[in-house]
């Protein structure tokens, strides 16, 4: 037996016998006293004084911002099950928002008609134009909206936004026409 092996086995007689722990230095036979409650401190070796984790399940140097393993490993795995849990949450969740908008006639979000139905909603103004039933858009500015094509009387016309009717061109405030040009709708 090497004096290595001896050492460690001698360690390892004297911290069965006394309940204690292994120091966690390879040339010393000391023990360290083994604390009683499952919190990380520090405690000297009895023989070589050297800084150990008292925690029988740890045991290894002491040092500054010491963590056990153990206690770390705990922690992963708590956090990795909230995150779980947060997750299932929000399944749970979008599976309840699904089934609800199914009982009230909503498309659902992975739907292209939700999509659109939402993208329209969220986006700039639109509505139809009383006179031909094309989809005008509102993206700001003069709420007067010029038609170019003809309409069924011949006559050129305009939308005026805020109200949505239309009047003819040549009834429009000229301002309107002069600042912000003619719009195809």
């Amino acid at each position: 037996m090497a004096a290595g092996e001896f050492i460690h086995h001698v360690k390892r007689m004297r911290a069965l016998e006394t309940g204690n722990i292994m120091c966690s230095s390879e040339d010393c036979v000391g023990v360290v006293p083994a604390a009683l409650d499952d919190l990380p401190q520090p405690v000297a070796c009895q023989v070589c004084s050297k800084q150990n984790c008292a925690r029988r399940t740890c045991g290894v140097p002491w040092t500054e911002g010491h963590r056990c393993w153990d206690v770390v490993a705990r922690e992963q795995q708590q956090e990795a099950e909230r995150i779980e849990r947060m997750e299932e949450l929000r399944r749970e969740e979008r599976r309840a928002l699904a089934e609800w908008d199914m009982r009230h006639g909503r498309a659902l979000p992975e739907d292209p008609t939700y999509i659109i139905q939402n993208r329209i909603a969220s986006g700039p103004k639109v509505q139809p134009c009383p006179t031909c039933g094309v989809m005008v858009e509102h993206n700001g500015g003069c709420n007067m909206m010029y038609q170019r094509v003809a309409v069924p009387s011949g006559a050129s016309s305009a939308l005026v936004w805020d109200s949505a009717r239309t009047t003819g061109a040549d009834q429009l405030n000229p301002c309107c026409r002069k600042a912000h040009g003619t719009r195809v709708i």
